[in-house]
């Protein structure tokens, strides 16, 4: 497998409940290291890779992508519409449901453009509802 998303963001879940996120290099190495020290187990990078989320923002296809591996789990599209990202449709494949893969994406989505100060306007009811359980985000919604 190529590391296409080497600069996204990463996460990874143990089935022990330990949990990493950050760089993709990062999050592969702290897997490693769990791996090796608390459960005695090795991996090769391919396959940490396989098990790793990464969320990245694929301008070209105007959305972000949220992969499992190598497989696509989920999106957050949008378009650029005056100077403002526009979020209007947000979907995680049937099969990845449940596993909080799209809370993730959110929060990813809305924290990216957050810290790159882009006006925001968010018409995506997935969104909508998930800013609604996390006021946190309420001044992203905009008109």
């Amino acid at each position: 497998m190529t590391d296409t998303n080497a600069g996204a963001a990463a996460y990874l879940r143990c089935a022990c409940g330990w949990e990493t996120a950050g760089a993709l290099d990062d999050v592969v190495t702290a897997t490693d290291e769990h791996g090796r020290r608390i459960h005695n187990m090795a991996a090769t990078r391919d396959e940490i890779l396989a098990q790793v989320e990464t969320i990245a923002d694929h301008p070209a296809n105007r959305r972000y992508e949220l992969h499992l591996g190598d497989r696509l789990a989920a999106v957050a599209e949008y378009r650029d519409i005056r100077g403002a990202r526009v979020f209007h449709h947000t979907e995680v494949d049937p099969e990845f449901e449940g596993r909080g893969m799209g809370s993730r994406l959110a929060r990813h989505v809305l924290d990216d453009v957050r810290a790159r100060d882009v006006p925001t306007r968010i018409k995506c009811p997935f969104l909508l509802t998930w800013i609604a359980r996390h006021p946190e985000y309420a001044d992203l919604i905009g008109g």
